[in-house]
């Protein structure tokens, strides 16, 4: 730190004094990070689920923001990658539970903006940043627990995976609460380990405030430094490399039950019990097996017509397909029977007969 004086005197010899602190930081780089080549090019889909941090309050544009840069560098690696980000600002981890999950007084479930709500976006993968609301708000760290493990396993039962930031610094928490906020950023670290992502170290000071060369003056918030450095601990996580090594399971096809049906009369088929353990999009396609007497119209449906001009057992093959090229196959088989035709019973003509003459009584 340099302290500077100025004098300035008039020409009647009367002089003002005014004198200046001016400290001096360690230049912190703010180098785009190499972009690397991911181990594969599959597309996907990140939802970002959190508070202001995360919308991106505190950089100046916008555009600085830890949510922003990411989204940017993902999208040069591969332009067929989308990054939703439904943070808004004040969110709690109550905020964001899943839907129906009891949430106390004045707490509302956001439906817009919860986890409920990132699933429904088909993602491939979640980024949970919730900060420093919590602590801030008073709700008890056993509370805060139940709601992010509560979160997690949301995400967790569509095998979507969740990577989830620490903590904060926050200067306008007591002492007290500070000392909260660095034992829910380790027990974040602890619960879930290589999914936990660092946005504490380094912005942050020994006593739980905010470093003032990366804060926005808030006390609160980080400046365009503060979005960079997390910018970067996001880009370090390389969570397309997860998504890629990821095992894509083949899909579950479902041709529906045998049945049967007359000649040249359109049986509806349904593949709508096919279903992909990944939530990948699926594509059908229907073939008959085993004869030519038979065909399917929009064969490459969930619902297609199957039609047989001939009598016969007739097998249809169902291919379901991922969009990863795995595949899984199902038969149906259809009986096509003709027209069950009553017979026709003739007794004759009507006759007069003399009683008891029952020998001269005929049936043709």
């Amino acid at each position: 730190t340099y302290g500077f004086e100025l004098t300035v005197t008039d020409n009647q010899g009367l002089a003002g004094k005014d004198s200046v602190l001016v400290t001096l930081n360690n230049i912190v780089p703010t180098n785009w990070p190499p972009q690397v080549s991911p181990l594969c090019n599959k597309p996907y889909k990140i939802v970002v689920v959190g508070s202001s941090t995360a919308y991106g309050t505190g950089a100046s544009p916008i555009d600085s923001s830890w949510v922003k840069k990411f989204t940017t560098y993902v999208q040069i690696q591969n332009p067929l990658v989308s990054v939703v980000n439904i943070a808004t600002l004040s969110l709690t981890s109550y905020d964001v539970s899943p839907t129906g999950t009891p949430v106390p007084s004045p707490y509302l479930i956001d439906t817009a903006r919860n986890i409920t709500k990132a699933l429904s976006l088909n993602p491939d993968a979640i980024i949970l940043s919730l900060p420093s609301n919590d602590v801030a708000r008073g709700i008890p760290a056993a509370d805060i627990h139940t709601n992010f493990n509560l979160i997690v396993a949301a995400a967790t039962a569509r095998q979507i995976p969740v990577w989830v930031t620490t903590t904060q610094a926050r200067n306008t928490l007591s002492a007290a609460e500070r000392v909260l906020q660095m034992e829910l950023r380790d027990w974040i670290i602890n619960t879930y380990g290589n999914k936990a992502v660092d946005f504490w170290s380094t912005i942050s000071n020994a006593d739980g405030t905010i470093n003032e060369f990366y804060s926005a003056g808030d006390g609160v918030h980080l400046n365009n430094y503060g979005h960079h450095v997390l910018f970067t601990r996001m880009v370090a996580e390389k969570i397309w490399d997860s998504l890629c090594a990821r095992t894509n399971q083949a899909p579950i096809a479902n041709a529906g039950r045998d049945t049967s049906v007359s000649p040249n009369t359109g049986l509806v088929l349904s593949a709508t019990g096919s279903s992909d353990p990944d939530g990948d999009v699926i594509t059908y396609n229907w073939r008959v097996v085993n004869s030519s007497n038979a065909t399917i119209t929009s064969a490459n449906t969930a619902s297609p017509v199957f039609t047989a001009t001939a009598a016969g057992l007739f097998r249809v093959e169902l291919k379901v397909s991922d969009t990863y090229g795995k595949a899984a196959y199902d038969t149906v088989a259809i009986q096509v029977s003709p027209v069950n035709v009553p017979p026709v019973a003739y007794a004759g003509i009507d006759q007069l007969v003399v009683k008891d003459d029952v020998d001269h009584l005929a049936f043709e």
